[in-house]
């Protein structure tokens, strides 16, 4: 049971609407599907014709949000827009809840809303959790958090347990990162995620599928889509990346200062260097 508590929508909209104008859409995306399949602008009534550009459009998805490591790196990308926050209420003694389908996994800790001057809530292994729960039966504001997969049937697509301890004295209003598991798009959910970033990867990527689908070759269309990913990657990452952060300085010398009594710690700011380049 998951409680979702508001936040205050700015109304600020693009000049064109309430989507800006560059954005794919599901509508986009079939239709060019289907000028590159010869099947015409006019999304196809053929059941077996919209299955095909369907299935394309599905893999694409999963191509653009689940890429490839790229420039040889050894980690793959996380999007930004893909780690939202999820926001809800505990309830009173209710120390487990089931995540959402769209909640793959949470990300960092997680954290109060409310000025009491509570400390994060660390995320830990379900063992720390269990083992807790073998011996301490008190309740108070979570301050341990773990996220374990529910065994999956086979009817559902998998799903998450959250699992928190102490559990709750009462109701609190939490927040978490989360990674998101997108899902497909549909007439009622026409856009998918990441907005005119990944618009372009996502119409090479529709081209690449339907190239190795219907011709089943690997050909330029899908060098043009790593091409495509590879920017919006990039820009993403330039998207993301803070301005600032935090201060560069000896953890020691601080400590040295606040105490007043030097232990021949160096109070000046170490050297740094990025890319073998030394700053100041």
């Amino acid at each position: 049971m998951l409680l979702v508590f508001g936040t205050y929508d700015l109304g600020l909209a693009p000049p064109g609407g309430s989507v800006s104008g560059l954005t794919m859409t599901r509508t986009k995306l079939l239709q060019q599907g289907g000028v590159f399949a010869r099947m015409g602008r006019t999304i196809p009534t053929d059941t077996e014709k919209l299955a095909r550009l369907t299935d394309a459009l599905d893999s694409t998805m999963r191509n653009t949000y689940y890429p490839d490591a790229i420039l040889g790196e050894k980690w793959v990308h996380r999007w930004s827009f893909m780690r939202p926050l999820l926001k809800f209420t505990t309830v009173q003694g209710l120390g487990d809840y089931v995540l959402p389908p769209f909640v793959d996994g949470l990300e960092g800790d997680g954290s109060f809303e409310s000025t009491f001057g509570w400390g994060p809530i660390l995320i830990r292994g379900d063992q720390v959790i269990r083992r807790l729960r073998q011996s301490v039966t008190d309740t108070g504001p979570p301050r341990l958090a773990a996220v374990t997969p529910i065994k999956n049937s086979g009817q559902t697509q998998t799903r998450q347990l959250l699992m928190m301890e102490p559990k709750p004295d009462q109701a609190y209003d939490l927040t978490f990162r989360y990674n998101l598991s997108p899902d497909a798009l549909t007439a009622l959910n026409p856009y998918p995620p990441g907005g005119p970033l990944v618009a372009e990867a996502l119409l090479q990527g529709m081209r690449a599928a339907l190239d190795l689908s219907l011709n089943d070759r690997i050909g330029e269309h899908q060098v043009l889509f790593e091409q495509r990913l590879k920017a919006a990657i990039l820009a993403d990452r330039r998207v993301a990346a803070p301005e600032y952060l935090g201060r560069a300085t000896d953890p020691y010398a601080v400590l040295e200062r606040r105490s007043g009594s030097p232990r021949g710690f160096s109070d000046q700011i170490p050297s740094l260097t990025v890319y073998g380049t030394e700053i100041s």
